[in-house]
């Protein structure tokens, strides 16, 4: 059987319909996934896996990603004022608290680490404060 054109949109959305509708019945969601898990769990993809996240943890991509996303979870929102990615970029430059003037650290947790300062009702972004200043502020 020759493969469909999936050229244009409405054939795409047409496709993806069909298979998300196969996906609810009880034969697609015994099915879903199982060739990706038993690949998953070869000891040597395994291994390329660790290796392949060990490398890319330390990638600049990785973590804008991973600040950007802890920055969600704790409650920071966006506004018309500012972007997550324009926040990062000015947290990346940000040295000194904004209170105490103290050089800041990243990495471990000590009263000198940067610290992403929000509203926790609002949770608009206020500024970039050292560990320390930002539990004092509460």
């Amino acid at each position: 059987m020759p493969y469909k054109d999936l050229s244009s949109p409405e054939a795409k959305a047409s496709f993806k319909r069909g298979q998300d509708k196969y996906m609810k019945t009880e034969k697609g969601k015994e099915t879903r996934g199982r060739g990706h898990k038993k690949w998953r769990e070869k000891p040597e993809t395994k291994e390329k896996l660790k290796e392949y996240m060990k490398e890319y943890r330390k990638t600049d991509k990785y973590k804008r990603s991973h600040t950007i996303s802890q920055w969600k979870r704790r409650g920071l929102i966006e506004t018309d004022t500012y972007t997550y990615n324009s926040l990062y970029d000015k947290y990346l430059i940000h040295t000194n608290c904004d209170i105490c003037q103290v050089i800041l650290t990243t990495g471990k947790r000590c009263p000198e680490t940067k610290m992403m300062d929000h509203d926790h009702i609002s949770g608009e972004f206020r500024n970039f404060l050292c560990n320390d200043c930002n539990l004092r502020r509460g």
